[in-house]
């Protein structure tokens, strides 16, 4: 073997592990070929962001793209994230100035995500490897806009005490397929959640390109409530492909001590102006009373008590198409008993 070809062996002889530690996570994807965009938005999880990615590029279906958002972290995340986008060509980092959750999920979707369906995941969770051939076949099979599965919810060490999956009792152990052609009250009660969902883009996309409300807390709630006017096929599997991680620093694990509490005040006018432009007001007042208050009032009763201009900021808010004598009739007690407590917090500006 003369000396050029020596070089040449030489030289393959090192690049060789790259090549294959590189097609070991995946390779570059045509445009047309990613089936599921991921979205994960990151702010300081160091901690737990190998375990989630990990899950993530290590999913029997190839043909993902992993859109990670650094929001401004300040520990070893956005290195971590960047190491990651080294070795496996479907992971794009996107780095930005900390702006909150909600914004690094429009980063996300701003990015143009090439996947038939979107899906998120928050960066201190992780997903069975098998989640997303499962989910996307099923999806796909069925035409489905919105495909939900369960999830498992977990502590350090040990499971919540509360629900494991997403069913209520009527919906246990069962495959559940609803097809509509206006808005069905059947669906998303009880389950806002963002990260045990395929979103097909294409809904998305007819659905006017539905953004975060920035700024606010349980923004899921409000985000899922504008893309349901575009739905037209939803499907839940009694699947359990979620791992929820509750840490003490999630929103969930705050609660009421949660600072910014207030900004939810903005799911309201969102939810309520998309659901206007969609022309879907008429005969589903109750309805989206019913879903806005079940999701927020919890939230919105505790300050509107003590400032009445909150209380009457929010009945503004709904407005006469949706909040009236005529809708108050039909509406259920639930809502009659919740706005009636709004009216009364109201009626202190008066009486000052």
């Amino acid at each position: 073997m003369n000396r050029h070809k020596l070089i040449v062996v030489s030289i393959m002889m090192c690049i060789f592990p790259f090549i294959l530690c590189k097609q070991s996570y995946g390779v570059k994807l045509k445009e047309k070929d990613v089936k599921v965009s991921i979205i994960v938005p990151v702010y300081n999880r160091e901690e737990y962001l190998g375990i989630c990615m990990d899950s993530l590029i290590n999913q029997h279906l190839k043909e993902i793209e992993i859109i990670c958002v650094d929001d401004g972290s300040t520990d070893n995340s956005g290195k971590i994230l960047d190491k990651y986008a080294q070795e496996d060509d479907r992971v794009i980092v996107i780095h930005q100035e900390h702006k909150g959750v909600s914004a690094a999920r429009n980063s996300g979707l701003d990015a143009m995500p090439k996947g038939e369906y979107i899906t998120f995941v928050d960066s201190d969770d992780y997903i069975e490897e098998d989640i997303y051939t499962y989910a996307y076949n099923v999806a796909k099979e069925h035409d489905d806009d919105i495909l939900e599965f369960g999830y498992r919810c977990f502590r350090e060490g040990e499971e919540c005490a509360e629900q494991q999956n997403i069913f209520t009792t009527s919906w246990e152990d069962k495959n559940i397929t609803v097809d509509k052609n206006e808005i069905n009250k059947d669906i998303l009660i009880g389950n806002f959640f963002l990260w045990n969902k395929l979103y097909k883009a294409e809904m998305l996309e007819k659905g006017g390109n539905v953004r975060f409300v920035e700024g606010m807390l349980y923004e899921d709630n409000a985000y899922n409530l504008m893309v349901l006017p575009a739905v037209r096929r939803y499907e839940r599997i009694n699947k359990v492909f979620y791992n929820y991680r509750r840490t003490p620093e999630s929103i969930v694990s705050k609660g009421r001590s949660n600072p910014g509490l207030q900004n939810c005040i903005n799911a309201i006018p969102a939810v309520c102006n998309k659901w206007r432009e969609e022309g879907l007001i008429k005969g589903n007042e109750g309805y989206l009373l019913d879903m806005i208050l079940e999701k927020y009032f919890w939230i919105l009763d505790d300050i509107a008590s003590t400032d009445a201009s909150y209380a009457n900021k929010i009945l503004e808010y709904f407005g006469d198409d949706i909040y009236n004598e005529n809708v108050l009739i039909r509406s259920s007690q639930y809502v009659k008993c919740c706005l009636k407590n709004l009216e009364t917090y109201r009626s202190k500006m008066t009486a000052v």
